[in-house]
């Protein structure tokens, strides 16, 4: 018994030492490449007049040009009366982590009410989507209003307040008592995290 204990623990350890020789082999081989994942850089956008460029990235640059899709949905706004696009498809070059693509707004259609669209990535090769595929555009109406931030930039010590403008499409910033509404605040494109180092 002891004879065929050793025979097979001889041979248990040879198998092993076959796997580790695979094993090992296998830290040669070249690593495998990861797909890119797309998605807008921003989740909403508002445009008056004239042209606003909408970026796409990607997490990690492709090893060569992706082209990738784009799709308008809306149920008021209307591609030639209302909008144009530049180009139905955004390039990102080999190498790069991120393209662009413009809307522009045709002037002689604006009318007294907001116009909104839905902004769509399809699938396609080399890349896959990412969370936010899609992005949503406001084309300002006679009735809208531009809101932005009155400065570019702040140090935050503490607290700090930040002021906002708001003005109608004639550059006018006074705001009817009856009209109420709210503004999305996103601290993106910051390596400060919300709940961990800041709060709002």
């Amino acid at each position: 018994m002891k004879k065929f204990s050793v025979k097979m623990l001889a041979m248990l350890l040879v198998v092993f030492q076959g796997i580790v020789a695979v094993s090992c082999s296998n830290d040669d081989d070249p690593k495998v490449k990861e797909t890119p994942k797309v998605s807008f850089e921003r989740p909403s956008y508002a445009l008056a007049t004239g042209d606003i460029e909408i970026k796409v990235t990607a997490d990690v640059a492709p090893e060569t040009n992706i082209n990738i899709p784009v799709s308008v949905v809306s149920q008021n706004a209307k591609e030639g009366t209302d909008y144009t696009l530049a180009s139905k498809t955004v390039t990102i070059k080999g190498g790069e982590t991120s393209g662009i693509f413009t809307i522009s707004r045709i002037d002689d259609s604006v009318g007294e009410d907001n116009l909104e669209m839905t902004v769509n990535l399809g699938e396609g090769d080399g890349y896959n989507l990412g969370l936010r595929n899609f992005v949503t555009v406001t084309l300002l109406g006679e009735n809208g209003y531009i809101v932005s931030f009155t400065d570019a930039s702040a140090r935050i010590n503490g607290d700090q307040e930040f002021e906002i403008n708001i003005a109608n499409m004639d550059g006018f910033g006074t705001l009817p008592a009856e009209d109420v509404f709210s503004i999305e605040v996103d601290p993106e494109g910051t390596t400060a995290v919300e709940g961990t180092s800041l709060y709002l």
